[in-house]
């Protein structure tokens, strides 16, 4: 969190400059590849973790400040405008909660299955993981929606 304030005032330059649509695909390489890092890391080699998590907080910081410009943009200036910035802020929540409640009969459901690959095992929580990298291709794929200013 600290890394995200203090380049907040950076990124909301780069996100004026690049526009919200750009911004958000320009990010989510980062969520990709942050995803990608979980799978290939061992026991005794955490570095990538570190790496990842300086990466995405980076790009969490600027994927926020994106999708409030767009949606600060494209939100009619009328008597309903405060019910949108509501729904946009309790509708996540929602979708972290649900996750979150998903994520442990998943693990479990997944206990049993294993792969070796490349002389390790990927095992439940790898191929959680690799689930997430593989979904943030359609998200990425809808930020093409927002508007470009």
């Amino acid at each position: 969190y600290l890394l995200k304030i203090f380049t907040l005032p950076t990124l909301g330059r780069w996100v004026d400059r690049w526009g919200p649509r750009r911004t958000v695909v320009a990010v989510s390489i980062a969520y990709f590849l942050f995803f990608t890092v979980f799978p290939f890391t061992v026991a005794g080699r955490y570095w990538p973790l570190i790496v990842a998590w300086v990466l995405v907080a980076l790009a969490d910081a600027a994927y926020n400040l994106a999708v409030l410009t767009a949606l600060y943009a494209s939100v009619p200036n009328n008597a309903l405008r405060p019910a949108y910035f509501a729904l946009f802020n309790v509708v996540p929540l929602g979708f972290f909660a649900l996750g979150a409640a998903l994520a442990v009969p998943m693990l479990e459901w997944l206990k049993p299955v294993q792969f070796h690959f490349a002389g390790g095992v990927l095992g439940n929580f790898h191929i959680m993981y690799i689930a997430c990298m593989l979904l943030v291709i359609p998200c990425t794929l809808s930020a093409w929606f927002l508007p470009d200013k």
